[in-house]
């Protein structure tokens, strides 16, 4: 008896492929369009997407309808509200974020975003030096640091 494997790796392989798709971030734009990769960050007004076709591509944030991330993202709305946790789907132009801390996930206009996954902030070093000197002369006495000798 003869096994044709041949539609087993057919069919493992498409699986790959649809499986290897669905672990992607998707981001909807308002004209429709879909576009697939790696929500890297939003910061003043332009939504960073890794893509394997194209980089990373900027994309205006009054240009995106959704967003929907496969891992927790950080985002700071513009009353600088953080809230870190999972995207779920809602409908255009809003969006929800399961952080597990609430009994339902918070949601949100888009235009309230301030950012997503920001690049932290470095802390400020400021190096110094401070120089100090005292000088304590009491009375009419006058101390000479140097002395002439004429031979």
């Amino acid at each position: 008896m003869k096994i044709n494997l041949t539609p087993l790796f057919i069919m493992l392989t498409v699986g790959f492929f649809i499986a290897g798709n669905s672990l992607a971030d998707e981001v909807r734009l308002i004209n429709g369009d879909k576009l697939t990769g790696q929500v890297v960050r939003m910061e003043e007004e332009k939504l960073v997407l890794k893509t394997t076709y194209a980089g990373e591509i900027a994309i205006a944030w009054e240009e995106v309808a959704s967003v929907m991330a496969d891992d927790p993202v950080k985002v700071v709305l513009k009353d600088e509200t953080a809230l870190e946790g999972n995207t779920a789907s809602i409908e255009d132009g809003k969006m929800k974020l399961d952080t597990g801390k609430f009994e339902s996930p918070a949601s949100f206009s888009l235009a309230d975003v301030k950012a997503i996954n920001p690049k932290p902030v470095k802390p400020v070093k400021i190096t110094a030096r401070v120089n100090a000197s005292v000088i304590n002369q009491r009375g009419n006495t006058i101390k000479c640091l140097f002395y002439i000798v004429n031979k």
